[in-house]
């Protein structure tokens, strides 16, 4: 297992996006968690009501994150969703 100083120092900066609805909110992230796991975040929720969730997704690789969130994006947009 490699090091917190060694995690760092290999850091890519996450990657997020977020997509909204005039009601609605969508947003997604590749990152990389405190013990060297790739995970992808999601969340969603309504702009005025507060209400929402989240899903966290462990995945192999940063490009496997990535891919999934090209499928996030395509998704969002169909749906009606617009990239903020």
């Amino acid at each position: 297992m490699p090091t917190f100083d060694k995690m760092m120092s290999d850091a890519k900066p996450p990657v997020f996006m977020r997509w909204e609805t005039p009601e609605r909110f969508y947003q997604a992230g590749v990152v990389l968690d405190l013990l060297g796991d790739w995970i992808v975040l999601q969340q969603w929720g309504g702009e005025r009501a507060g209400l929402g969730s989240q899903l966290v997704v462990c995945v192999e690789t940063e490009a496997e994150g990535l891919k999934r969130m090209a499928l996030v994006a395509r998704q969002r947009v169909s749906r009606g969703y617009q990239l903020r």
